[in-house]
């Protein structure tokens, strides 16, 4: 793994180390198969208690969904019909809800096994490959799109306490960022702009800016 992962890391290839690269590859994979094989069969590994309670709280999230559509669709009204009145003696009939705070019921522990079947593993084989094409691993990250997130984060700070309607705040804002993006560029780029001196340029700048921040803040 170490020798993979050094050839992989080279700041400098040529037509051998990526040869001994890819050999190395193919001995790794190997390597990953005899290790589920051999070492993962021979232990009974179960889900983390976290991981049991994220599923049951999620199974009763889904249960509710699936009554609230009931309802909403006139299916519901016998199962609401059937429910006992308020004060009525419901011990032994009736379980707590989990909105009341409840504690849920324990979920048995699914079997956990090493899971060869993800992208990272399937990636493996395309190291050689990219490396020959865009050139060494240093020279591109993903980091760029990874990060891209923050963009439509910062956007929903901005948006009102009705939540409901953030998806068209949203395209709201987006919206008018981009606008005032294609202005600006438009005005940067016309000739009124090109013939100004610097000091008028960076006025109108200044103006721009001010605008800009005004519109997009609010």
């Amino acid at each position: 793994m170490a020798h993979w992962h050094g050839l992989a890391k080279l700041r400098m290839h040529s037509g051998l180390t990526l040869d001994i690269l890819d050999q190395q590859t193919t001995k790794l994979g190997d390597q990953f198969l005899q290790f589920k094989e051999q070492v993962c069969s021979a232990y009974n590994t179960q889900e983390l208690d976290r991981e049991a309670d994220a599923r049951a709280r999620q199974q009763v999230k889904e249960a509710g969904q699936r009554v609230e559509i009931g309802r909403s669709n006139g299916k519901g009204q016998g199962d609401t019909a059937q429910q006992p009145k308020t004060g009525a003696n419901t011990k032994g009939k009736q379980k707590a809800s989990p909105e009341l705070g409840a504690p849920l019921p324990r979920q048995p522990k699914r079997k956990r096994s090493f899971n060869l079947n993800t992208y990272k593993f399937h990636a493996l084989g395309d190291y050689v490959a990219s490396i020959r094409r865009f050139g060494t691993t240093d020279s591109y990250s993903t980091e760029p799109g990874e990060l891209k997130h923050r963009t439509p984060k910062s956007r929903y700070s901005r948006t009102d306490t009705d939540r409901r309607a953030f998806v068209h705040q949203l395209t709201q804002i987006e919206r008018h960022q981009t606008r005032l993006r294609r202005i600006k560029e438009q005005q940067q780029n016309s000739p009124l702009v090109l013939s100004l001196t610097k000091p008028q340029a960076i006025l109108m700048y200044t103006i721009i800016l001010v605008k800009t921040r005004r519109y997009t803040t609010s």
